[in-house]
């Protein structure tokens, strides 16, 4: 990221993107450890929180180069990881996948590369409204980064299409992979939270016996 790009994203973008980041984390901060995979790292906030805070080794990959922070980062292309199989301690996704038109391949390379668990955080439809909300959301996001590609400040490839699923067919990505569900739960990120967040963290392995 050039000089010009990463003084205005220190100044404008960074201390709310720590804070947002840093309440998602605390939603599964007792799965970080060892060498962690942030796929879709976006600016690295997400890296920066885990290595801060829980002293974890984060790497991160993604389509675009903005990352922030000291963390070490890997552009890919967007269907292969570089990384050999079982590389990872835990991989995790934050509201990644529902820009992915290949979900299944992004996905099982995901699972190929992590050793067992794999933590993903994503906005999950209900009904009709909150579908409507999403959508709504993410074009006036997408707009806004696309508006900072322009100007030069950012690198931003999303565009406008979205694969929004509901936990249903969350679960069933999960069950044609043959992972374990350990944990399948709400998110709430604030009072003003229209769209339901939801955090799954599944596993190659089963569960240990009670």
């Amino acid at each position: 990221m050039s000089a010009t790009k990463h003084n205005w994203f220190e100044k404008r973008i960074m201390p709310g993107q720590l804070d947002y980041s840093g309440k998602i984390l605390a939603s599964f901060r007792d799965r970080v450890r060892g060498r962690v995979l942030d796929f879709g790292c976006g600016v690295g906030a997400m890296m920066e929180c885990m290595r801060t805070q829980t002293g974890a080794a984060p790497v991160g990959v993604d389509i675009a180069h903005n990352n922030l922070w000291s963390s070490p980062f890997v552009r890919f292309d967007g269907q292969t990881l570089p990384f050999k199989d079982a590389s990872f301690d835990l991989v995790t996704e934050i509201f990644v996948l529902h820009h992915s038109p290949i979900l299944e391949k992004n996905f099982a390379e995901m699972v190929r590369v992590a050793k067992n668990e794999l933590v993903l955080v994503e906005d999950v439809w209900t009904n009709k409204q909150n579908r409507w909300w999403l959508h709504r959301n993410h074009v006036i996001f997408d707009a806004f980064m696309v508006a900072l590609t322009w100007l030069g400040l950012a690198e931003w490839k999303t565009g406008f299409k979205y694969y929004f699923r509901d936990r249903d067919e969350w679960l069933e990505l999960f069950r044609r992979h043959g992972l374990h569900v350990l944990e399948d739960r709400e998110l709430h990120l604030g009072p003003g939270d229209i769209v339901l967040h939801r955090v799954f963290v599944v596993a190659k392995n089963p569960p240990p016996a009670a």
